[in-house]
């Protein structure tokens, strides 16, 4: 009997690993760039057509033949080039992606809930009992909102009289110095950041650029002047937010679940 369930075990076990890696191969090799899976579609359709049904036609030509050789060359080059750049680069880089998702999801989020914050803080001023952002915002509400802001008024914490910051521009001041802070560290997890990505962070940069102090030194009546950059900036914060909760959470999530589940087995049997 104890055979038989060690036998169960370890085919369960084998099941349950083989439907890991497919999947695994699936979620990545959808992740690949389009070229490449085209080409390599083109390539074993190519050897597939040339090994059963030209190879037993006669050529018309010899210059056809020839092309033909060199064109099925190709494709068998290419297909093994592919073969050792999935191996040996990607799939590597993508298991590095997978270790550090935890850590770029706890900065991406920290990064989000930064730029909602100064949002928020200037709706507060109209309405105190927001507590989070609507899902859409348009450039005419921030408008509204910054219409009704004095930007030499302290900046309190919630609804109390604990003052955070004398005025609304050392406020933002303090959370463009934050974010900025905060794009620095992902640039430098530049392995795991994919071009969208970094676009995202460069645009948010540029953003940020027109809060700085410079700006701030001609007395204003209200935050209005500063509307359009901070809707660009909640703009940008949704295309970065949704892009990696799409493009990561559903990649790498499942991975690094399944590779805490192993890790805190191990410990477990530690102890």
């Amino acid at each position: 009997m104890t055979n038989t369930k060690n036998k169960n075990g370890k085919l369960n076990d084998f099941k349950n690993n083989l439907k890991y890696h497919l999947k695994l191969f699936k979620i990545q090799f959808r992740g690949l760039r389009k070229e490449l899976k085209c080409l390599l579609f083109l390539s074993i359709l190519s050897v597939l057509i040339t090994e059963l049904i030209l190879n037993k036609i006669s050529s018309f030509s010899q210059i056809l033949f020839d092309l033909g050789i060199i064109y099925i060359k190709l494709c068998y080059s290419y297909m093994s080039a592919f073969l050792f750049y999935y191996l040996v680069v990607y799939s590597p880089k993508e298991r590095k992606r997978v270790k550090g998702f935890r850590l770029l999801n706890n900065i991406i989020h920290e990064l989000n809930v930064s730029i909602e914050s100064i949002l928020i803080t200037i709706i507060k001023v109209n309405n105190p009992k927001t507590i989070a952002l609507d899902k859409e915002i348009s450039l005419e509400k921030i408008e509204n909102y910054c219409k009704m802001v004095n930007p030499n008024s302290p900046v309190k914490f919630l609804n109390t009289d604990i003052i955070l910051h004398k005025s609304f521009y050392e406020f933002i001041e303090f959370k463009t110095q934050k974010i900025k802070y905060i794009i620095n560290e992902l640039i430098l997890l530049h392995d795991l950041v994919d071009d969208n990505l970094f676009l995202n962070f460069s645009n948010i940069s540029d953003i940020l650029s027109h809060l700085r102090p410079e700006y701030l030194i001609y007395p204003e009546k209200d935050l209005n002047f500063m509307s359009y950059y901070l809707y660009d900036l909640y703009f940008e914060k949704n295309e970065l937010f949704n892009h990696f909760m799409f493009n990561y959470c559903k990649k790498y999530d499942f991975q690094y679940h399944r590779n805490e589940r192993i890790r805190n087995k191990r410990r477990k049997l530690k102890e």
